[in-house]
């Protein structure tokens, strides 16, 4: 199934939604053991269903010592582990392995050396591993008595993927125990489904033994009285630099959120309610609705197509079995197709893949009960991908409700957020009664009737092998919303009764007696489906005109009743937030979350990181955190201005820029040598226009209200992003705006050439550890111009600008790295740094290599930095050269090439001396900027001199080796010497 992302849902996971959005494993949350949790159902593969996005805040580490102390004690040997033990002995035992107990612990790792030992000595078990191994020493395969249902013959679905199995090409490797599963795949048409489950389940726990997942790193450092606050600041540096080498993002959520629970519920206490609630069953399901035609494409066999389209994300979380996201994709495709096949024709996944790990979420910041804590459940990866699979066909043939608007590809949160403003505003305005009711479905993913999800699953036509797979795998919520059509609200020509997305429900009703009996029906089918309504989550609110007054008021004095609760009723002044945007009574609230961001930037200066990775939290969590409830909320520019002042409030502290460093500097995208952040002020009107944009609406329907309306919405954010009489629609306009910004001002004119190299700025934006932070802020302030020369800081004023070295030039950077006599050893440190990098790249790629030859031509000496030969009889003369900022790198460089490649005593000489019979030239040209030459950085690529990820390094070397020039001209006293003239 899939989370709120269109991921799949693991398995073995209680009633809830289940996601694998991050690794929630790092959390130290408790885990519930001992608790036989039913497996999720099918709420994101079919028909009206229910969920719940789920971002929530993690819980304090050290509630997982205080709530789960011991570990849980395994279970003894089920009769299919017992069966397991011993196919798996005998198959050893033919194979002649010798120290028995250590190879099966190999295998069965989540069983104890001693377990294994006990569990042997039984004679039971000796029996049936003598009967393993007859039958595996027999000459002739034995074909075991079959069950009733396989005597019957295989199944139309068991013989489509028998077939598929077949017209597979052979793998032309022996890796992954492949004769082993192309046997097993062989043996399908003559062998019980019972034999071939046990011999995958053995398959994948020798190929792929259960791997233990590591102990996340806790950000929390100890206190220690003994410590000074040096030493403990220190402590607590390393401890969030480690964190944030295994996982930046995650580093980043853990220092922001306020993660700490203060009175945790007891264990006594916690368990006993959720054993209760994740292991009982309700027989209810709603009657009626006729039954569709079989879809047997649902149960079809597994292509390569589907499952590459279905890889999890490489950071989601890995399952109880170890298997990283990763690890997966290394996997050739043949072996995950062939397993995926063979569990489908099995029907039912091995146990050790049933086995998910629980974590429970905080839902708000001091939880004191355990409904508020909201579970999440990871799963295999392996197991995600088929979920996926069978979700993906799920979505693409069995239709859903309009009025659901989840779980399809279509923005529905944008859709139901402006018809639920629609319909107040048009209320309120056309002076019409309203009636509305927000239901919160109590623990619906938790509560849903296992008989209700095979009712929902026959009723829309899956195979039977489907609905048989799900009741063993699944158990979730699933339901359809049936409201009386001469219930409802009218918009125009518009009508509505009703709303969803996942489980957040919204009733219309234009009469108060409707809205009564839309909440008999929904609590009703509710109940049908083993689910009720949580009344004190849930709310209403009564639109009442006045009479010849033209206005409409708000009753708090009307109240409903739903499943024997009263639902709290709304005044005026009363706020909530329906799918996270504040509304009140009259429409959706202006929102104004700078206080939140002062507070969120705050925690990020002060928290132990690199200037570079407080950019990276901004860039990446901070801000991307914003974009919901700006663009689908009340906007206002002031607010989204406001917000861009103190994001460049921020940075400048960060980063110790200057206060006339320009605007576009800070919002330039990386590649065109920029920081990156988005400017609020233009992403969110442009957010705002897309996703309104992309809601289904068509000609005829635009000139209903609610068309209107937003018509008026799309007019207001166009006229926002109207800059010379043209829109600014996309991502790439606002780019190419911000870039034409930066290269028009003083500073930023000598990056024009940033965009054409795009890799080179990578080092500005990935949050490296590589450079210090004095040293990212000080590379970043000599990009933008922004180190303190002469010029620099005598802008606005009359001061002398000269050169303190005694040059007769204006004291500027560019002249301070290029010209002056205080930097010349400087520079040619710079240059050879990075000529010796290449050629030490180089000769680890196998060339034979000689640096700084002198070769004597017809036309002088010549010393080319570089020549290297590689095994394709071919030389490669590359000569390195770093230029003033404002000059034309790429005439520089065809200038430089030229120098080399028309001296034909030159390219004679070389063929004589190298033994080659082909020369060919090259140069490394960047700007005392480390703003690469194009021509230069694309012929190092196509000769696959250097690579991709390495020109950032080279393009920060040269702004090093340009740092280190500029301290030695500030710390050097020498002048030059003055001819004076004589009379």
């Amino acid at each position: 199934m899939n989370n709120s992302d269109g991921e799949p849902s693991g398995s073995a996971v209680p009633t809830h939604a289940s996601s694998e959005n991050e690794d929630l494993s790092s959390q130290a949350l408790p885990q519930l053991s001992g608790v036989e949790c039913r497996f999720p159902g099918c709420r994101r593969m079919f028909g009206k269903v229910i969920g719940r996005s789920l971002h929530e805040k993690r819980a304090h580490p050290d509630w997982f010592d205080q709530l789960c102390k011991k570990e849980p004690v395994k279970a003894r040997w089920n009769e299919e582990e017992h069966t397991l033990l011993a196919r798996k002995e005998a198959e050893l035992s033919v194979q002649g392995t010798r120290f028995m107990n250590q190879a099966l612990a190999k295998i069965f790792s989540d069983r104890s050396l001693e377990s294994i030992k006990s569990h042997r000595k039984s004679a039971q078990y000796r029996e049936l591993v003598k009967k393993f191994v007859l039958e595996m020493e027999s000459t002739a395969p034995s074909i075991p008595e079959l069950p009733v249902e396989d005597r019957l013959g295989l199944t139309n679905y068991d013989q489509k993927i028998i077939s598929h199995l077949k017209l597979l090409a052979t793998p032309s490797t022996q890796d992954f125990r492949s004769a082993v599963l192309m046997d097993m795949c062989n043996s399908l048409e003559r062998s019980a489904k019972q034999e071939i489950f046990e011999r995958l389940t053995l398959y994948l726990l020798d190929t792929f033994p259960l791997r233990k997942i590591k102990k996340k790193l806790d950000i929390e450092t100890p206190v220690d009285n003994n410590l000074s606050r040096r030493k403990m600041r220190r402590a607590e540096y390393a401890r969030v630099q480690d964190l944030w080498k295994r996982n930046p993002t995650r580093c980043v959520h853990s220092l922001l959120k306020d993660h700490r629970l203060e009175n945790p519920p007891q264990k006594e206490v916690m368990v006993p309610f959720w054993e209760k609630l994740l292991t009982e069953t309700s027989e209810s399901h709603p009657d009626g609705a006729q039954v569709q035609q079989v879809v047997s494409d649902l149960w079809a066999p597994v292509t390569e197509k589907e499952i590459r389209s279905s890889f999890p994300r490489a950071t989601t979380a890995a399952g109880p079995d170890g298997i990283t996201a990763r690890l997966l994709r290394r996997i050739p495709i043949w072996v995950i197709e062939r397993v995926l096949n063979i569990i489908m024709w099995c029907g039912k996944l091995p146990k050790h893949l049933r086995e998910s790990t629980t974590t429970l979420i905080p839902k708000k910041s001091s939880p004191d009960s355990p409904a508020d804590f909201r579970p999440i459940t990871v799963s295999s990866v392996l197991v995600r991908v088929l979920h996926k699979i069978l979700a993906k066909r799920m979505a693409a043939m069995v239709p859903l409700d309009m009025r659901q608007r989840s779980f399809r590809e279509s923005d529905g949160c944008s859709e139901n957020i402006f018809l639920l403003d629609v319909a107040l505003r048009y209320h309120h305005a056309h002076n019409k009664p309203l009636y509305l009711a927000s239901i919160d479905v109590a623990k619906a993913f938790d509560s849903v009737s296992h008989k209700t999800i095979a009712h929902t699953l026959q009723l829309y036509g899956a195979p039977t092998p489907l609905i048989d797979y799900i009741k063993n795998v699944y158990d979730t919520s699933v339901t359809r919303l049936r409201l009386p059509p001469e219930v409802g609200i009218e918009i125009g020509d518009l009508k509505i009764n009703g709303a969803a997305f996942a489980d957040d429900l919204l009733l219309f009703a234009s009469t108060k007696s409707g809205m009564q009996t839309a909440l008999d029906i929904t609590s009703e089918f509710l109940g049908s489906c083993g689910m009720s309504i949580n009344a004190a989550k849930s709310l209403t609110v009564a639109l009442v005109p006045v009479p010849h007054e033209k206005k409409t008021i708000v009753d708090a004095s009307l109240s409903f009743s739903c499943g024997g609760s009263k639902l709290p009723a709304l005044k005026r002044t009363d706020q909530w937030k329906y799918l996270g945007i504040p509304f009140s009574p009259d429409g959706r609230v202006a929102a104004n979350p700078s206080e939140q961001l002062a507070g969120t930037l705050r925690n990020l200066t002060s928290a132990p990181l690199k200037p570079q990775q407080r950019l990276f939290a901004l860039r990446t969590v901070v801000l991307p955190g914003l974009h919901h409830v700006l663009a689908l909320g009340a906007m206002r520019i002031g607010v989204l201005n406001k917000i861009d002042k103190m994001v460049r409030q921020a940075a400048r502290k960060w980063l110790c820029l200057p206060s006339d460093t320009t605007v576009a500097y800070f919002h330039a995208n990386v590649k065109d040598g920029g920081l990156g952040l988005p400017s609020m002020r233009w992403e969110i009107p442009r957010q705002r226009l897309a996703r309104l944009n992309s809601l289904p609406l068509s000609a005829e329907a635009r000139k209903t209200a609610p068309g209107r309306f937003l018509e008026n919405e799309i007019a207001v954010a166009e006229r926002r992003l109207m800059v010379d009489g043209s829109v600014l629609r996309t991502t790439e306009s606002l780019r190419k705006r911000w870039a034409k910004k930066l290269y028009e001002s003083v500073d930023g004119s000598a990056l024009k050439e940033s965009a054409r190299t795009p890799q080179q700025h990578r080092w500005v934006c990935e949050g490296n550890r590589f450079l210090t932070g004095r040293d990212f802020i000080n590379l970043c302030r000599m990009r933008i111009n922004a180190l303190p020369t002469r010029s620099r800081t005598s802008r606005g004023r009359t001061r002398d600008r000269r050169c303190r070295a005694g040059c007769h030039e204006p004291e500027t950077l560019n002249h301070i790295l290029q010209c002056c006599h205080r930097t010349h050893e400087a520079r040619i440190r710079r240059h050879n740094a990075i000529a010796s990098y290449v050629a030490r790249g180089l000769r680890s790629k196998g060339y034979e290599v000689e640096e700084e030859p002198c070769i004597q031509t017809e036309e002088g000496l010549r010393k080319p930095d570089i020549i290297a030969k590689n095994g394709n009889d071919e030389a490669v003369v590359i000569d390195a050269q770093i230029n003033s900022e404002q000059t034309d790198l790429n005439k520089t460089h065809q200038r430089k090439i030229d120098y080399y490649k028309k001296n034909n005593s030159l390219r004679d000489e070389i063929k004589k001396r190298y033994k080659t019979q082909t020369v060919v030239f090259e140069t490394i040209t960047l700007s005392s900027r480390g703003i690469w030459g194009p021509h230069s950085a694309q012929g190092l690529l196509n000769r696959k001199i250097i690579r991709k990820s390495e020109l950032k390094v080279i393009s920060t070397r040269v702004l090093i080796g340009g740092l280190n020039a500029f301290r030695i001209f500030n710390a050097t006293t020498s002048m030059t010497w003055r001819r004076v003239g004589v009379g």
